[in-house]
């Protein structure tokens, strides 16, 4: 119930923590982060879910890179298994 996906940037204006997902794709995630870090608040946490580019230079491309963290997700999802909580 805590978490939302939309495509719509101007919901994260109250998000802690948002994490992005694009392709792996250095310019989309900028441009995706930007947007990102355009909308929410000075205390939100922005994640990355990349596994290839450089973390520092995605942190760099937002005002606060010390609010700015990597997170991996394995992939593809069907190797990973099922976890239930």
């Amino acid at each position: 119930d805590k978490i939302r996906i939309s495509t719509d940037y101007s919901v994260l204006k109250d998000a802690q923590l948002v994490i992005e997902a694009a392709t792996e794709n250095l310019d989309l995630k900028l441009k995706v982060l930007q947007q990102i870090a355009a909308q929410v608040s000075d205390e939100c946490v922005i994640a990355s879910n990349t596994s290839s580019l450089s973390i520092t230079q995605l942190a760099a491309s937002v005002s606060a890179p010390e609010r700015f963290i990597g997170l991996h997700f394995f992939n593809p999802v069907p190797v990973m298994g099922l976890i239930e909580v």
